[in-house]
C-alpha cells in the first residue's frame, strides 16, 4: 500500500551499512515514514512512483464508508508512531511485484498484514468535484470577459455517518454485550458484523468501542469475532498513549495464551506489530511465537520484530523526526529483537521466513555503540551469526541443517549483502558473489536470485565509491554486471530493476550510461493485437531509462525518479 520509497531512506538504510563497515556503529539519521496507506519493511508493500501515474478519477461515494477526517486522521497503531519502513527493495516502476510464497522476497513496504479495507477505518476521500467542461470561447470580434481570479478551495467538512446498516453506533456495541455476559443465543455472525461496522464511524467511536474490542477479544468464543477485533484496534487509532497500554497488554496476553498454529495468533503478531516500539513489552511472547508450528505466523513475527525493535524514534518534528538520544548517543534497536532473529528466524525450515528475518535485520540495522571497540564486542554475536548463515545459503550442498532447512539462493543474496554491511573485509568477495547471481544460471527461481542481486546492488552506492580509489576495476564489474541485466529482453521487471539499481547508485554507475542510453533509444514497445483501438505503444522501459541516465549524469534528483517532465507552459 505504500507507494513510494523515498530517496532519503534509501540513502540512510545505505549509510547503516557504511557505518557499520566503518566500525563507528552510529544510527543513521531518520526520515519520515512513507504515508501509510495502509509501505514495508522493511520487509509492509509499496514501490517507487510509477514513471507516469495515471490521471486520477472521481472517487465513487459509498454509503457504508465515511470519509477520512483531515483534523484528527485516523492513525492505524500506536500513539504518535509512524513506522520506519521496512528495508527498500529497490522495486522500480513498472515491475510486477512477486507473488508471496516460500522462497519469494515480498517487497518490504510494510508489514506482510494489509487489514481489510472495510476494517481500516478511514472511508474513501472525500469525491472530488465533477471535471467542468472548458468554457466557450467567445467570439473573436469581443474582447473575452474579465474573470475575476479564483478563490482557493475550502476543504469540505467531514461527516461521519450516523448510522450504518440501519443501527447508530449504540446500537452496533449493543450486539456485542454477549462479550460481557449477554445472552448465550446471541448470533455470532452479528457479532463480527458489530465489530467490522464500529470504524466506519469514524474517530469518535474510539473511546467508546475500546473496551467492547478488548471484551471481544479476551472472552468471545468465536475465532472470527476474535479476529475481526484483533484486526480493527490495530486499525482504527487512538489519540492518547494510555489507550494503547490496555490495547496492546490484552494483544499480547491473548498470543500468549493461544494454543500454538490457532489463526488468532497470526492475528495478535500482526496487530501487535502496527504499534511500532510501542509494544516493546510484547518481545517475549513474539519469542515463544517465533517457534509456532505456522510458517506463516513465524513470518509475521519476523516482520513484528522489524518494527517493534526498531529504535525509538522522536517525532516531535514530523516532518524531520530523529533517533531518541541516551547519555548523548542515538539508542539503537533492541538487542532482544535481534537475537530473536538470530536464533530462531534466520534458521528456521522455511525459506520465507528466512527471507523476512534477513530483510529484518538489514532494517534494524547494528546495535549502538559509542566507540568501534564496543561495536566490535556488540555486533560478535551478529557476524558469526552471519557467517554460519552466508556459509550455509551459498553451499550447493543437498544437506538439511539440523533445523531442517535447505539452501536458498534467494537467501543467500541477502545474508551476503549483510556479511559486507559488518565486515568491510568481505567487501570485495561479496560484491563479485552478487555480481555473479546477477547472471544467475538458468533453472528453479533463476529470475527471482537475479532479482534479488539486482535489488541489493542498488544498495551499495557509497561502498562502490570507496572502491574508486582502491579497486576501480571491481567497482566498474560490479556496474556493468547491473547494466548486464538489460538484456533480459524476455524479462521486463529484470530490465527495470536493473535501470532503477543503476540510478540508487547515481554517479558511480557511470560506466553504465552508454547500456542506459542505448536502451533509451529503442522504439516502445507495440500495443498488444487486442489493446483498443488508439491504444499508445509502451514506453515504460524507455522512459525510465531516459530517467536513470539523467540521475547518473547529475540532471535529475532521485525523489523525481519517474516523475514526468513539465510540459511547455506548465505551471511549476
Amino acid at each position: 500500500m505504500l507507494t513510494r520509497i523515498p530517496r532519503e531512506r534509501v540513502g540512510v538504510w545505505v549509510g547503516v551499512g557504511v557505518l557499520a563497515l566503518t566500525g563507528c556503529g552510529q544510527e543513521s539519521k531518520p526520515v519520515a515514514e512513507v504515508p501509510v496507506q495502509p509501505p514495508p519493511v522493511v520487509v509492509a508493500t509499496p514501490t517507487p512512483p510509477p514513471v507516469e501515474p495515471a490521471k486520477p478519477e472521481p472517487a465513487k461515494p459509498e454509503a457504508a464508508k465515511p470519509p477520512t477526517d483531515p483534523a484528527k486522521p485516523v492513525t492505524p497503531g500506536g500513539f504518535a508512531y509512524n513506522p520506519i519502513p521496512m528495508i527498500p527493495v529497490a522495486t522500480p516502476p513498472g515491475a510486477p511485484t512477486p507473488p508471496i510464497q516460500p522462497g519469494t522476497f515480498t517487497p518490504p513496504t510494510s508489514p506482510t498484514f494489509t487489514p481489510p479495507e472495510s476494517l481500516v477505518g478511514q472511508g474513501p476521500a472525500t469525491q472530488p468535484p465533477a471535471t467542468q467542461p472548458p468554457a466557450t470561447q467567445p467570439p473573436a470580434t469581443q474582447p473575452p470577459a474579465t474573470q475575476p481570479p479564483a478563490e482557493p478551495a475550502k476543504p469540505q467538512e467531514v461527516k461521519y455517518p450516523e448510522k450504518v446498516g440501519g443501527k447508530d453506533l449504540k446500537g452496533w456495541l449493543k450486539e456485542l454485550e454477549y462479550t460481557a455476559g449477554g445472552p448465550l443465543e446471541r448470533d455470532d455472525n452479528l457479532r463480527e458484523m458489530a465489530v467490522k461496522s464500529i470504524p466506519l464511524f469514524g474517530p469518535a467511536a474510539r473511546e467508546p468501542s475500546v473496551k467492547p474490542l478488548i471484551n471481544a477479544i479476551t472472552v468471545d468464543p468465536d475465532p472470527g469475532v476474535q479476529i475481526a477485533a484483533i484486526t480493527v484496534v490495530s486499525s482504527m487509532g487512538f489519540d492518547m498513549r494510555e489507550q494503547v497500554k490496555p490495547v496492546i497488554r490484552v494483544l499480547q496476553n491473548k498470543l500468549g495464551t493461544t494454543s500454538s498454529g490457532n489463526l488468532v495468533r497470526m492475528y495478535c503478531v500482526r496487530s501487535l506489530a502496527s504499534f511500532g516500539p510501542d509494544a516493546a513489552t510484547a518481545i517475549p511472547f513474539l519469542k515463544n511465537a517465533s517457534r509456532d508450528p505456522s510458517w506463516e505466523t513465524r513470518r509475521e513475527v519476523a516482520v513484528a520484530l522489524s518494527l517493534i525493535g526498531a529504535p525509538p524514534m522522536d517525532f516531535s518534528d514530523k516532518d524531520k523526526p530523529k533517533p531518541k538520544m541516551k547519555d548523548g548517543h542515538p539508542m539503537g534497536p533492541d538487542k532482544d529483537a535481534i537475537n530473536i532473529l538470530l536464533d530462531n528466524q534466520l534458521q528456521d525450515p522455511s525459506v520465507a521466513v528466512r527471507l523476512e528475518a534477513a530483510k529484518a535485520l538489514l532494517t534494524l540495522g547494528p546495535p549502538a555503540a559509542k566507540s568501534p571497540v564496543e561495536f566490535f564486542k556488540e555486533t560478535e554475536k551478529l557476524r558469526e551469526a552471519i557467517d554460519k548463515a552466508v556459509a550455509f545459503e551459498g553451499s550447493k550442498s543437498t544437506k538439511i541443517s539440523t533445523r531442517g532447512a535447505s539452501p536458498d539462493r534467494g537467501v543467500y543474496v541477502w545474508v551476503a549483502l549483510m556479511q559486507l554491511m559488518y565486515d568491510e573485509r568481505k567487501i570485495p568477495d561479496n560484491l563479485k558473489i552478487l555480481a555473479g547471481l546477477v547472471a544467475e544460471p538458468d533453472g528453479p527461481n533463476a529470475d527471482q536470485v537475479r532479482l534479488f542481486a539486482l535489488q541489493a546492488l542498488g544498495f551499495t552506492a557509497q561502498v562502490l565509491e570507496t572502491l574508486d580509489k582502491t579497486d576501480k576495476p571491481l567497482k566498474e564489474k560490479v556496474v556493468k554486471a547491473v547494466s548486464g541485466a538489460l538484456a533480459y529482453e524476455h524479462e521486463p521487471a529484470l530490465q527495470l530493476t536493473a535501470l532503477y539499481s543503476l540510478a540508487l547508485i547515481g554517479k558511480e554507475a557511470g560506466v553504465a550510461l552508454p547500456d542506459v542510453q542505448r536502451v533509451a533509444a529503442k522504439a516502445p514497445k507495440p500495443p498488444a493485437a487486442d489493446a483498443p483501438k488508439g491504444t499508445p505503444p509502451d514506453d515504460t522501459l524507455q522512459r525510465a531509462a531516459r530517467h536513470t541516465a539523467e540521475v547518473i549524469r547529475g540532471l535529475r534528483k532521485m525523489e523525481d525518479y519517474g516523475k514526468e517532465d513539465p510540459k511547455p507552459g506548465d505551471k511549476k
